[in-house]
């Protein structure tokens, strides 16, 4: 049986009020075509990137929601992935990696996965003692430049770039497990102001470039998107993240299954 290649895309530091009302039309066309509803509101693992991306590819807790009903939204009911300290091993995950993997991305290398990542906000720059977190203890391949970093307007599309390069001169016949950290919902979004509105300028901006992205990726693609926290907007005097509020706390997921290429419109 072929093996999906797998995508995980976080958009940094996005609201889960901001995507549900958010105007995404390549978004939609995506999870229509994967049968996938609309996002749904989870609960972040952590107030601020770096905590919330190691929880996810050490251990596999992606964001979740205690109270939903559906796998993998819910990880006590069934998680994405499961990685080596999991707290829910009795329940079957999406992907079942090796139980002796050191993570989760190590895991689908050795279920044969080129393991691929892309950084994108300060946490992911290579001139950080943290970046080696991700090129010697997680990913096979690992990317970060600083196009990529939120201050850069086209970051998103720097990022688009380098995968296609990597497209260009890599093996087609190997099942490919690609995580994105999109950095352009990340403040200063885009430019655009530090507010509700402002973020959703900055995610229409990523909508914009959604087609592109998913032109380069193979299929079958099993997709994962989702934030890592969210931001306060000067709720109760507070601004940003790193601290805790529900606004920092509730964001979106979607999961879905493509069989084939999406035609946008």
């Amino acid at each position: 049986m072929h093996r999906p290649n797998v995508l995980i895309l976080v958009l940094d530091s996005l609201r889960y009020d901001v995507a549900a009302k958010a105007t995404t039309p390549n978004l939609q066309r995506l999870f229509y075509a994967g049968g996938a509803g609309t996002w749904r509101k989870v609960y972040a693992p952590g107030t601020y990137t770096l905590p919330s991306h190691m929880s996810m590819f050490q251990a596999g807790l992606f964001p979740s929601d205690p109270h939903s009903q559906e796998p993998v939204y819910n990880h006590r009911l069934g998680p994405a992935f499961k990685g080596r300290g999991d707290l829910f091993s009795s329940q079957p995950s999406l992907f079942e990696v090796p139980s002796g993997a050191e993570n989760i991305v190590k895991g689908m290398s050795m279920l044969g996965y080129e393991t691929l990542g892309l950084g994108g906000v300060g946490w992911f720059d290579s001139r950080m003692a943290t970046t080696e977190l991700w090129a010697e203890l997680f990913f096979d391949s690992f990317h970060w430049d600083p196009a990529f970093h939120e201050t850069e307007p086209q970051a998103f599309e720097r990022q688009i770039d380098l995968l296609k390069a990597h497209k260009a001169a890599g093996n087609q016949d190997t099942p490919l497990f690609l995580f994105i950290n999109c950095p352009s919902t990340h403040t200063p979004y885009c430019g655009f102001e530090r507010s509700v509105r402002g973020q959703a300028r900055a995610l229409r901006y990523v909508d914009q470039h959604i087609p592109a992205l998913f032109g380069l990726l193979p299929h079958p693609l099993h997709v994962f998107i989702m934030a890592d926290h969210g931001d306060c907007f000067g709720e109760e005097g507070l601004w940003g993240h790193s601290i805790y509020h529900p606004k920092v706390m509730e964001v979106p997921m979607i999961h879905f299954r493509l069989e084939q290429e999406v035609a946008f419109a």
